[in-house]
């Protein structure tokens, strides 16, 4: 269960939706495409929209499925270990890939949870790094006042005297 002045209760339904929103979009796409390849000539815009509509849902719901089971584990881990970091979505995407794959028997269950483990380390670490990135960019651009009066021309130190009097 979730602390309850977290934001887990709502965290929970938002990526359920997004989930299932994702997946019937890509779904949706991808099903059409293949409705069309697959269809006679005369009939092709037609069997896109039927295999659209008999599969893109079901991927969604695949979709939603992995986020609410991540979320509600994501959420269990911040409860249990009091802080959101890194950490927590990796451990989250381990076991959610290991308890959705534990109906084909414990080795897939272990390969689903290492690959659910390996692209959330990735995501986390490519969010690190970004950021760290966008931190030294960030100082890079900040100049003290000191610095820009180092090299200030006559006339800026004319227009700056007159500013600051006002």
């Amino acid at each position: 269960m979730c602390i309850i002045d977290s934001p887990c209760p709502g965290r929970i339904l938002d990526d359920l939706g997004g989930g299932f929103a994702m997946g019937c979009t890509a779904g949706g796409i991808m099903y059409f495409v293949k409705g069309l390849w697959n269809s006679a000539k005369s009939q092709r815009m037609i069997g896109g929209l039927k295999h659209v509509f008999k599969r893109a849902p079901l991927l969604g719901g695949s979709f939603a499925l992995w986020g609410g089971v991540f979320s509600c584990v994501d959420c269990g881990l911040l409860a249990v270990r009091q802080k959101e970091d890194p950490l927590n979505p990796i451990i989250a995407g381990f076991i959610t890939g290991g308890v959705l794959g534990f109906r084909a028997g414990p080795i897939v269950a272990l390969k689903n949870a290492a690959i659910g483990g390996i692209i959330l380390a990735l995501l986390e670490g490519s969010g690190v790094v970004l950021m760290a990135l966008q931190m030294r960019k960030q100082r890079e651009m900040t100049v003290s006042y000191t610095h820009l009066r180092a090299h200030e021309t006559s006339l800026h130190r004319v227009c700056r005297l007159l500013l600051e009097k006002k």
